[in-house]
């Protein structure tokens, strides 16, 4: 029986004829190792409309890429169905399945169930375990020096571009200095989480156990994974700038109770009496509210423009109180009865916000002569130092009490940290009903279960030689002028990091990511994240205390010519001395049964490792296999 279940619709392949493909990811630079040839099928109209309307040409939003469940010879299997042609009512699809629809494959690393709780003290709870090393504890906290923090900005001047900076017995902490209000951000915490922990948790998560020789291998536990990520917490104190021209002001005229003497204006003139008289007013108000509470400075300017029968005035207000203001005397002491002679007057106010929850609102309030064009506040309200809720000064830049690996990985999915590691070490990924097993290829090749398989042999089936292919190793490129990393090209009698030439029998394994590089500066020779980039698998190999720091180890076992050496050199060898086999023969379902391409086969007086089966059902439980091995002669 064969079809495929989506909540949506069912879809009745049993009449199809069918050709499924399983792949040896070990010959594949991924994991997905399962396929169909296309399958025809017919668009009706329930089809249509669970499709998004795929059939109409203006349909903005088909569905071409569906999770489906593809049942075949009474097993479920997790599927995706593609779709890749329509003609009218007819439509190609093709079904994948295998590890890459594993439960948490396409998961981000920062939604795994990965290590999240408070603790007392971040530094003292760091000090604590930087002696120690997986499986221990589940992360740590090496040096690692760091170019993305730009010094020159003020809050960062006090920062050694280290994370993790531990001197003298101790982590370095941010404090603020209250005598010299002057903050100190000397250092970033930053966990590191071990690999295999990431590891072990994104299997957990889809329901399986992990196990093999990679997560038992020495080198594999000492493994950290970095991310490019701002772990710390900035609370940046903003700067705010109030600015007011005359337009701004709200002009009236207020009737002035009073008798008032007017000086002439000539020593020849009598002064002149007025009683009640109006004055015209422009008033200007700005309202604004400091958003982080501290200590901060008012400074700048304001203009006042006399008034005959008023004095001008401003008031400068945190919440209700005042804590700064003038009143306008055109002369020092005595009224001149004049309209806009102007003053300036400087304005330089510290203050310190309360420590409630009620908004802390800078309220500045002028009433003065009305006129045009002119700049009549000019304020910035600049931060001096932050407070914390019970008002107590603490740096701007925090390094929580809490340890959160899910802020502590790089911007990958869990598919795709598999996918690195794979082609990083050569790795093959298998499973059973609860345990994952990720092995080292030649180990796996080595255990794999023997079949014979003379039965199925054929007259002259088709030989390739390889000894012309090549292969070559390489991390993707990094944007550094400091930094490279050598390849390995390796070939039928050539090992080589530079100065090789490939050809189109030359197969590029590539991995994205690389470990960090040491670097020795300011003292410490410890691993150097010298490129802004958190979607790379970057490894640092941590053990524990060197001479009583906590420094990085020397990444030359991550390096290619030693992963080659030890990983990859025997298998490539053992490819290029290969020949390709390629036969078809006819079975029934209980002969193919228990093939798998994992097997190996013994037939044609050899050895072979199964690169791929074709398998098309040519009749009911009547198959037609096609068989592609490899045998080392």
């Amino acid at each position: 029986m064969r079809k495929i279940i989506h909540s949506n619709f069912e879809l009745d392949l049993s009449t199809k004829k069918i050709t499924d493909i399983s792949e040896n990811p070990i010959f594949s630079d991924k994991f997905s190792t399962k396929y169909s040839y296309p399958i025809e099928i017919d668009l009706e109209d329930d089809l249509d409309i669970a499709f998004g309307f795929i059939s109409f040409y203006n349909s903005s939003n088909p569905l071409t890429l569906i999770d489906v469940t593809y049942v075949h010879n009474d097993v479920l299997s997790p599927a995706v169905l593609e779709v890749e042609e329509i003609q009218g009512k007819k439509m190609q699809i093709t079904i994948s399945w295998g590890f890459e629809e594993f439960p948490s494959w396409n998961k981000k690393l920062s939604e795994l169930p990965l290590d999240k709780f408070e603790v007392a003290n971040i530094y003292s709870h760091a000090a604590g375990i930087i002696s120690q090393t997986y499986p221990a504890v589940n992360y740590n906290f090496p040096q690692i020096h760091t170019d993305k923090i730009d010094t020159d900005d003020d809050i960062w001047f006090a920062f050694e571009k280290i994370l993790n900076n531990f001197k003298e017995g101790a982590f370095l902490e941010n404090y603020v200095d209250t005598v010299e209000d002057i903050t100190y951000n000397k250092n970033i915490m930053q966990p590191l989480p071990y690999l295999l922990h990431v590891l072990n948790k994104g299997f957990e998560d889809g329901g399986y156990n992990l196990d093999g020789s990679f997560v038992n291998h020495p080198l594999i536990k000492k493994i950290c994974l970095y991310s490019d990520a701002n772990y710390f917490t900035t609370f940046e104190q903003e700067s705010y700038t109030i600015m007011k021209m005359s337009e701004d002001g709200i002009v009236r005229s207020e009737q002035i109770t009073g008798t008032f003497t007017i000086p002439p204006a000539f020593s020849w003139q009598q002064p002149q009496i007025v009683t009640n008289p109006n004055q015209r007013i422009s008033k200007y108000t700005s309202v604004t509210t400091i958003a982080a509470p501290g200590k901060y400075r008012i400074i700048g300017k304001i203009t006042l423009f006399s008034m005959v029968f008023k004095r001008a005035y401003f008031t400068v207000k945190y919440r209700n109180t005042i804590i700064g203001s003038f009143y306008y005397n055109a002369s020092s002491d005595v009224f001149l009865r004049i309209n806009g002679i102007k003053r300036t007057v400087n304005v330089d106010i510290v203050f310190e916000t309360l420590s409630d929850l009620l908004p802390n609102e800078i309220t500045i309030e002028s009433e003065q002569y009305p006129t045009s064009d002119k700049v009549i506040f000019d304020i910035n309200i600049n931060p001096i130092r932050l407070h914390d809720t019970s008002g107590e000064a603490i740096p701007t830049v925090l390094n929580p009490n809490q340890i959160d690996l899910t802020r502590a990985v790089p911007d990958l999915t869990f598919g795709d940290l598999i996918t690195a590691l794979k082609n990083w070490f050569n790795l093959n990924l298998d499973y059973d009903n609860s345990t994952a097993y990720l092995n080292f290829v030649q180990e796996d090749i080595d255990l794999a279960r023997l079949k014979e398989f003379n039965l199925f042999e054929v007259m002259e089936p088709l030989r390739k030689l390889q000894k012309g292919n090549s292969y070559v190793l390489k991390f993707q490129e990094v944007n550094s002028k400091e930094y490279s990393f050598v390849p390995v090209y390796h070939s039928f009698d050539t090992i080589s990091n530079s100065s090789f030439v490939t050809n189109e029998k030359t197969t590029e394994i590539q991995i994205n990511g690389y470990p960090l590089p040491l670097a020795f500066r300011n003292g410490v020779q410890t691993a150097h994240a010298f490129e802004e980039s958190n979607d790379k698998v970057q490894l640092v190999i941590y053990d524990g205390l060197t001479s009583g720091l906590n420094l990085a180890k020397d990444p030359n076992e991550l390096l290619l010519p030693s992963v080659h050496e030890n990983f990859w050199r025997k298998f490539i060898e053992r490819r290029i001395n290969a020949q390709n086999f390629q036969w078809s023969f006819l079975a029934d379902s209980f002969e193919i049964l228990g093939l798998n391409v994992k097997d190996k086969l013994s037939c044609y007086s050899n050895i072979h490792l199964i690169k791929s089966i074709s398998k098309t059902e040519i009749e009911p439980e009547i198959f037609e296999v096609e068989i592609e091995t490899e045998a080392e002669i």
